[in-house]
């Protein structure tokens, strides 16, 4: 019976009866629990997080309390000789078995194999439609041996991994942790999002979030181990105030090498600083006259008209910025097939604009048509797709290929069954206007399972071996002609492959297992290439090597991995004169206008640069001056220093104002000698 002094509970307190949503959703924060923690042994007093946005003092759901009452329900029930099984009395109803499940639950289990490169899946992983598919998966291993032989042949073309041994909360701890070293040592910090996930699916933002919870609460070795990431215990979110002067002269300095004000929304300059937003601000504050007691806002306009500052930008302005967009994505892609959802970094979506453009053909002007038309443009309409939802028949994609052992689905193919999708129609459209990156890399994986596109593959492999001598393909790279030839490469070691053509492929030296130490000294050849060639090795964290392989990626890896680095890995790094903590790139670019204005003092015999000068190698250095004698007050001791010997000028404070109208003046007497530079085409 119950325990004596225990409050009631009801069905209804905890949300069963009352509309299941409140069950709903306190079970999703159980489930998320659960995943986190490897348990439901959930304290009474623990509490989630509050929603975002919502002050401190609303507080989470009281998820201990409402597991407590869960509890007590089903010692109530028990009491009552409560029946868990139902199918008791239903003589119709039967227990579905984990294979009944399998043509329904497998094109599931197949998608999450290929965006994760694993079958390894979470017992409580639930797909975004809802589907545990992590409870099935975890049932279908147990129920290997009865099994039918084709289902069993479909789980070990994928690679299927049947070992399920079970971790402690310690296991799962220490591999969360191993996951937060690797993101801090791809993305250089511990700010983790809320929402991210690992490649095998745990939800590491999560349990960060937990971590700060839990500081002073958790295992005495865990905070100095969390902390010898630079664990950043508590996340500043708040956007540091802009200095309207400093921000000014940001832009005077933009448009002095832009020749315009027209700065995207996104643009931050060398310094981190957010110039395109801060001009975005200026265009809403002080479109419209300000009032007579508002003398600051009043000056502010003056100036910034005096700059060229266009209030409202024209339909010129935004039309060629769409054009050098579209350029970039044809540079990049090879065509101008924009699909929809395409955004450039100002928000606007190409794949509309484009659709826009063949809409409007007869309306535009013939210097613009010939502009498109030099990027080899398509005016042919684009089919209307947007009544079907791309995941969904995504879904049918997998099952066809579950099916029939390919995905060349024909174009006229229809889904069976009542209100058929235009399954084939749907996969032309994607081949002629292909989507974003993330569903490209799903349709090229999938289609490196497929017989048909195998031999263009391998062609393309043979291509690959011939020019960089092995067959070590990143997972990320693709072919000249965009194919995605390192996923086709990577799918090739993990599904079960005929006899013939495992045998071609290792007339390549195929590595179907390729180590961590071979994958070292790859990149560190790579790296041996490009000090060679540029004579140091501050490689750009963006920089990828012909062959597809991240070199800036695995060079910043190494920094912050160095004390885990073998002393034989180091020795060999330092023979390339490595430098384990490089200058910021706003640094070098801040030395590279100091030694400029050295060689100028000893050229001229002092330091009064003109505010339109550029050196001889393009290095704008007025205008850089100029910012350095407005910066003074926020400079650093050194820098001031080292100024302050070459006899720099500073501006005196009544002198500042001047200059700052000095800048805009200088700016736009350059754009009056220039008049045909306010228009041109933003360079990207």
């Amino acid at each position: 019976g119950k325990r004596k002094g225990a409050p009631a509970a009801s069905a209804a307190s905890v949300g069963v009866g009352k509309g299941g949503e409140r069950m709903d959703d306190m079970m999703a924060e159980l489930r998320e629990y659960a995943s986190r923690e490897g348990h439901c042994n959930v304290p009474k007093r623990y509490k989630t997080e509050a929603p975002l946005g919502a002050p401190a003092s609303a507080g989470g759901k009281r998820l201990g309390v409402w597991v407590s009452k869960i509890r007590q329900v089903k010692r109530e029930l028990d009491d009552m000789d409560f029946s868990w099984d139902d199918t008791v009395g239903d003589k119709k109803k039967k227990r579905v078995a984990p294979g009944d499940q399998f043509d329904d639950m497998y094109p599931l289990l197949l998608a999450f194999r290929l965006e994760n490169g694993s079958t390894k899946v979470p017992r409580l992983h639930v797909t975004p439609e809802g589907v545990d598919l992590g409870q099935w998966f975890f049932k279908i291993k147990k129920s290997r041996e009865s099994l039918p032989p084709k289902q069993l042949k479909l789980m070990e073309t994928i690679g299927i991994e049947w070992e399920t041994a079970s971790m402690t909360q310690d296991d799962r701890w220490d591999q969360n942790f191993d996951e937060l070293v690797k993101f801090k040592a791809q993305w250089g910090h511990t700010r983790v999002r809320k929402t991210f996930m690992t490649e095998a699916g745990q939800a590491l933002g999560i349990w960060v979030i937990k971590q700060r919870q839990m500081k002073g609460k958790m295992k005495k070795d865990r905070e100095p181990r969390l902390e010898s990431l630079g664990f950043e215990w508590e996340v500043k979110t708040e956007t540091p105030k802009m200095d309207w002067q400093e921000m000014y002269l940001e832009l005077v300095q933009y448009k002095a090498e832009k020749s315009d004000c027209d700065v995207s929304k996104k643009h931050v300059t060398d310094d981190g600083k957010a110039l395109g937003v801060w001009v975005h601000n200026q265009r809403i504050l002080l479109s419209k006259d300000p009032p007579a007691n508002k003398p600051e806002l009043i000056e502010h306009r003056r100036l910034l008209e005096e700059l060229g500052f266009k209030w409202q930008e024209s339909r010129e302005v935004r039309w060629d910025r769409a054009y050098q967009y579209l350029l970039a994505f044809k540079t990049r892609e090879g065509h101008t097939k924009c699909s929809k959802g395409t955004m450039t970094e100002d928000g606007v979506d190409m794949g509309n604009w484009v659709a826009k453009q063949r809409t409007l053909k007869a309306k535009l002007s013939e210097e613009r048509i010939a502009r498109l038309n030099a990027l080899g443009f398509d005016w042919g309409s684009r089919p209307d797709m947007s009544n079907l939802d791309w995941d969904d028949l995504y879904m049918e994609l997998l099952k066809f290929h579950v099916k029939e052992g390919h995905s060349n689905v024909p174009s006229s193919y229809n889904t069976p069954g009542p209100g058929g999708k235009p399954l084939g129609r749907w996969l032309t459209y994607q081949r002629d206007y292909p989507p974003s990156d993330e569903r490209k890399n799903k349709l090229d994986l999938l289609a490196g399972m497929n017989g048909q596109d195998w031999d263009k593959n391998f062609e393309a492999l043979r291509v690959y071996v011939n020019r960089e001598g092995h067959a070590r393909v990143p997972k990320s790279y693709r072919a000249p002609d965009g194919n995605a030839l390192g996923l086709w490469v990577d799918a090739q070691r993990h599904i079960q492959l005929p006899p013939e053509r495992k045998s071609k492929l290792d007339t390549l030296n195929f590595p179907w297992h390729v180590s961590h130490d071979e994958m070292w000294e790859e990149s560190h050849k790579a790296l041996r290439a490009f000090h060679t060639e540029q004579g140091h090795t501050r490689v750009p964290k963006s920089f990828q090597t012909s062959s597809g392989l991240h070199l800036g990626r695995w060079v910043h890896k190494q920094r912050t991995n160095k004390d885990q680095l073998s002393a034989d890995r180091v020795a060999k790094l330092n023979t390339l004169n490595f430098e384990w903590e490089p200058q910021h790139p706003f640094d070098l670019r801040w030395e590279q206008h100091f030694t400029a204005l050295e060689a100028f003092r000893a050229a001229n015999g002092h330091c009064k640069v003109s505010k339109d000068f550029t050196t001889a190698d393009g290095v704008k250095l007025g205008a850089w001056v100029l910012k350095q004698g407005m910066s003074k007050d926020k400079m650093k001791e050194d820098r001031l220093q080292r100024l302050n010997q070459l006899n720099f000028e500073w501006p005196t404070p009544t002198s500042a104002s001047a200059a700052t109208a000095a800048a805009a003046a200088a700016a736009a007497a350059a754009a009056a000698n220039h008049p045909g530079m306010a228009h041109a085409p933003m360079a990207i």
